[in-house]
């Protein structure tokens, strides 16, 4: 399956990790050796995407020189560089003019380690005409996610990012950070050079509006997707690559 366009979301602060973030940007922090936003990378190319755009914003520059323009991987390299954090979704509006053309794109983020197969996320999307489609998975403990509820069809009808209580927490389906966009997605959001988050703005919007926003379940046991958002979870997710939970696991 191929696209043109793919977006890696990568402009994170990585605060968590201070003191290492400090003088290294959170998407090169090494998993297992080698850099997270790597292993996004490799899905992209998996996905034979054409055109990959990363949004940069702490240390962008050595970000840029690790990576380069992307001929490691066969994919055209794009960096939008903010010189202020438009958030998930204002950095996908600004790096959005970067493209060639406008066109269906698969969403990653730098810091999630997934085996999912984003595929199955794009032939849904496909299927059912959607505008914006998200992969999700279900868990028992929802602390610190965004959450949803869904339709018989997927259609996302309604949606809470972090819930601060037990009585807010209406699902145990969560948002999994793989998303695939269409361009008209963009009607729902602020110009380029605003700030707006995909879980607080976006999801919300089209929910209220009834918009073609789509869930698609990742099969558990056997899609693995977790964020390396502490040192702790980094250390997990390594500790499950080792223990062939996470790539040899299929």
């Amino acid at each position: 399956m191929s696209l043109t366009n793919g977006f890696i979301l990568a402009a994170g602060l990585g605060t968590r990790f201070r003191p290492l973030t400090l003088t290294t940007p959170k998407p090169l922090i090494p998993v297992l050796g080698k850099p997270s936003i790597e292993y996004s990378l490799e899905i992209m190319q998996r996905l034979a995407v054409k055109e990959v755009v990363i949004n940069t914003y702490h240390l962008a520059d050595k970000l840029q020189e690790r990576l380069g323009d992307g001929k490691k991987w066969g994919i055209d390299i794009r960096y939008s560089v903010e010189t202020e954090l438009l958030g998930t979704a204002g950095g996908f509006v600004k790096g959005f003019s970067l493209f060639s053309k406008p066109d269906t794109t698969v969403i990653l983020s730098a810091d999630v380690i997934t085996n999912a197969e984003v595929e199955r996320v794009i032939e849904s999307h496909r299927l059912h005409q959607a505008e914006f489609t998200m992969g999700v998975l279900e868990r028992d403990d929802v602390t610190g996610c965004g959450i949803l509820q869904f339709d018989n069809e997927g259609q996302i009808t309604r949606f809470t990012e972090k819930p601060t209580s037990d009585s807010e927490i209406f699902s145990h389906w969560i948002n999994g950070s793989i998303y695939v966009a269409e361009p008209s997605v963009l009607k729902y959001l602020p110009p380029s050079g605003e700030f707006s988050d995909f879980s607080h703005d976006l999801f919300p919007t089209m929910v209220k509006a009834k918009a073609k926003l789509f869930a698609y379940p990742l099969a558990p046991g056997r899609d693995y997707l977790r964020g390396i958002d502490s040192p702790e979870l980094l250390k997990r997710v390594e500790t499950d690559i080792m223990n062939s939970k996470v790539f040899n696991e299929k």
